[in-house]
């Protein structure tokens, strides 16, 4: 009985049963030199469980994410300029008071409203780069709408804080009002 159970060992771990038995459960063999046979198959994960995302993120959780976004922003916008908060940053932008932290309240309203601009704004683009890898074709262009809107809704926000002086137009009704209806575009395509 000991050579019937020698003969099974042997058996088990010669290398043609280990590539029929990595095979059969999808294992791959690793080619590193001096282990053994048996060493050489690893079981690893199949592609898709790689970049697998954990259930609770979904495309619909993350576009409803974005357009929640979207409208705090807008909502911080009003209270923005409703404060007067909007040119609190000596007409700097990117840059506020000279440098990236803001020095009063005023200021501090304005670049948390473009510090939730720039997040939401990375959202956007998260939001469409998904909504290409979908089938569905209304929510990619709404989403690709959206992502176009963006660099002319920052550049409504640059005008709007940086020219008030240079162009007769800066700080004034008809700049608010573009970059408050580019904003509600966004918000409507999203």
């Amino acid at each position: 009985s000991g050579s019937r159970f020698r003969a099974l060992e042997t058996r088990a771990t010669h290398p043609a049963v280990i590539r029929q038995r990595s095979h059969r459960f999808g294992a791959r063999r690793s080619h590193r030199p001096g282990a053994s046979d048996k060493a050489k198959c690893v079981r690893s994960p199949p592609p898709d469980m790689r970049t697998r995302l954990p259930d609770w993120l979904t495309f619909r959780r993350f576009a409803a994410t974005t357009t929640g976004l979207t409208l705090t922003l807008m909502m911080l916008g009003v209270y923005t300029a409703a404060t007067g908060s909007g040119l609190a940053c000596s007409a700097q932008w990117p840059l506020c008071d000279n440098g990236l932290l803001p020095q009063s309240i005023p200021s501090f309203i304005e670049w948390f409203h473009r510090l939730v601009a720039m997040v939401t704004g990375f959202f956007i683009l998260g939001t469409a780069a998904w909504a290409w890898r979908r089938d569905d074709r209304r929510v990619r262009l709404a989403s690709t709408l959206a992502l176009v809107l963006l660099p002319l809704q920052v550049g409504f926000g640059a005008v709007t804080v940086t020219l008030n002086g240079a162009l007769p137009s800066g700080y004034s009704v008809p700049t608010h009002a573009a970059h408050l209806f580019t904003a509600l575009s966004i918000f409507g395509a999203l």
